[in-house]
């Protein structure tokens, strides 16, 4: 079972040819397996009439880990198209098994 939760929402305007006007959503992912519960991140891009996803469902078992994760990259206004080399950084290796 896996339960999304919403964190923080970031709206962007449209800046000209700059940027487009958007919203990214930073959610908590909560999954539950053989080796218990385990938190994630993912993060939803919406651009007018388009949008993707990406998660990684299985960081940390520590909630707070993840929630701490989340707010960094929500603060530092993180863009889908280069959270997981940030969060690899904080992990090193260990990520690049995950998801």
């Amino acid at each position: 079972m896996k339960i999304v939760s919403n964190q923080y929402i970031r709206n962007f305007s449209e800046i000209g040819h700059l940027q487009e006007k958007s919203t990214i959503f930073y959610n908590l992912v909560e999954s539950k397996g053989q080796k218990g519960r385990m938190y994630g991140v993912e993060l939803v891009y919406r651009c007018e009439g388009e949008g993707c996803e990406d998660s990684i469902t299985a960081i940390s078992h520590s909630r707070r880990s993840a929630i701490d994760i989340i707010t960094y990259l929500y603060e530092n206004a993180i863009k889908i198209g280069n959270w997981r080399d940030i969060v690899a950084d904080i992990f090193g290796e260990q990520i690049q098994r995950m998801d």
